[in-house]
């Protein structure tokens, strides 16, 4: 999250895609649904809500661009 701009390679841009992963707005509400769950369950706090706002804010940058 650096806002710095990089050009990559055909080659390189399939090796990050290869490496990457998906993870889209329903996706993200399931596995949040399961983190809570689980946590609830071992009585943990520390992970709920960790990643929320970071996700979120991505997901709302990428469902804005046209």
């Amino acid at each position: 999250m650096s806002w710095q701009e990089k050009m990559y390679s055909a080659d390189q841009c399939e090796k990050i895609k290869e490496r990457g992963i998906i993870l889209t707005s329903e996706s993200w509400k399931m596995l949040k649904t399961d983190i809570q769950k689980n946590c609830q369950t071992a009585q943990c706090k520390q992970i709920t809500g960790a990643a929320d706002g970071l996700f979120l804010a991505i997901d709302e940058a990428l469902n804005n661009l046209p």
